[in-house]
């Protein structure tokens, strides 16, 4: 048996060295969640300068075999600031879509609002009484 024991003294660790471990941790921790942060918005920037096109001119899609983009170039941009009709159908049907999406939500958010102030007048003219 150790002396600390016998003698009924209690071994410490010291303050300093406490922190230091806590800190060293804390650093580890906050390094791992920035990079599992920023490695996502790293690829959407990369892929939005992603070459879609293969060197025969075909359409490569949306799904490829790589995690990070191989080529890269304007294409995507110029495309999306092309005027062309199609661009304009597919806002068209973009808006319809969030039209659809967007009443039942507002109403939806409404109900909710008067629900919450309704509970609250509620609450108050009981604590008046």
């Amino acid at each position: 048996m150790s002396s600390a024991i016998l003698t009924g003294q209690r071994k410490f660790r010291s303050q300093k060295k406490s922190n230091r471990i806590a800190l060293i941790a804390d650093y580890i921790v906050l390094s791992l969640l920035s990079l599992i942060w920023i490695i996502p918005i790293l690829w959407i920037f990369l892929h939005a300068f992603r070459v879609q096109f293969n060197d025969a001119g075909e359409i490569n899609g949306n799904v490829v075999s790589n995690f990070f983009p191989t080529r890269f170039g304007f294409d995507n941009f110029i495309d999306l600031f092309t005027f062309n009709m199609v661009f304009i159908q597919d806002i068209g049907n973009l808006l319809n879509q969030e039209f659809r999406l967007l009443l039942p939500s507002v109403i939806l958010n409404l109900i909710q609002k008067m629900m919450v102030l309704s509970q609250s007048h509620g609450k108050v003219c009981v604590r008046s009484i």
